[in-house]
């Protein structure tokens, strides 16, 4: 399963078509969202956490590789986003809130400094760490300037993306996902006849053992037990009684426990 957020239309390399969704048995699984220019915080989120909520329900990864390109934020030389360093940020600490094992990479990016800003402050939302907005001094802190702080503050672009073209493209992508089969929660397999109730099985043979020495036990105990023996009467082999409990006697119950050790064990 590969999902992409990015810029399209017009630009490097022209893929990622919201109709590209793969092909043969890779087919929906591929999810593609084309965003314009100017896309800032709000919209995004907007999207991104329904998106990745559903392919985590869907399609439950065992592991995720995640691309943290840092040319969708604000004031980077190629890009055409408007990203602040927290709501790139968010992105990842979503993925992080699934529990699931991450390798997180770098990607994109051409405003050096901010490429910086960003892997250190992502580092720290997967690390749980919290970092000052003041940079501590060190040997490039020249480059940081004039803010000289970690955070950075998206500009006033025009967001191209309007809220009827994300909606219609996440309800496209959401469709898009109804057409895989949802992964079970447990590995359904039919058992073998020897693999029934093995706990059930010595719980059975202890409990016989024991109340062949008295009637009176056999008695207090058949109550108990007789919530197992229609599961037991699946196991191959094993007849168990029919009779009330004033039927039986010690004699009895040792015959057919006798009778039973072979299936029962």
């Amino acid at each position: 399963m590969c999902v992409s957020f990015h810029k399209f239309g017009e630009y490097f390399p022209g893929t990622g078509h919201i109709r590209d969704i793969g092909a043969s048995k890779g087919k929906y699984y591929s999810l593609n969202f084309p965003l314009r220019d100017g896309i800032d915080d709000e919209s995004y989120e907007s999207i991104f956490k329904p998106i990745i909520g559903k392919v985590m329900e869907v399609y439950r990864p065992d592991a995720v590789v995640m691309q943290c390109g840092a040319d969708s934020l604000a004031g980077d030389r190629l890009g055409c986003f408007n990203l602040s360093l927290k709501g790139h940020a968010n992105c990842v600490d979503f993925v992080k809130s699934f529990n699931i094992p991450m390798l997180v990479l770098g990607g994109g990016g051409y405003t050096i400094r901010n490429v910086a800003r960003c892997w250190t402050y992502e580092t720290s939302i997967l690390l749980g760490s919290q970092l000052e907005d003041e940079l501590p001094y060190n040997d490039y802190l020249e480059y940081f300037g004039p803010e000289y702080r970690l955070h950075i503050t998206p500009s006033n672009m025009e967001n191209l993306n309007t809220s009827d073209y994300l909606e219609n493209c996440k309800i496209t992508i959401l469709d898009n996902l109804r057409h895989l089969e949802p992964v079970p929660s447990v590995q359904m397999q039919p058992l073998q006849s020897s693999m029934y109730f093995p706990i059930m099985i010595n719980t059975m043979n202890r409990i016989l053992t024991f109340a062949s020495q008295s009637e009176i036990v056999i008695a207090e105990l058949y109550q108990t037990m007789s919530y197992l023996i229609p599961m037991m009467r699946m196991i191959d082999g094993i007849s168990l009684w029919k009779e009330s409990p004033k039927e039986f006697s010690p004699i009895q119950s040792s015959l057919r426990l006798e009778n039973s050790k072979t299936s029962l064990r």
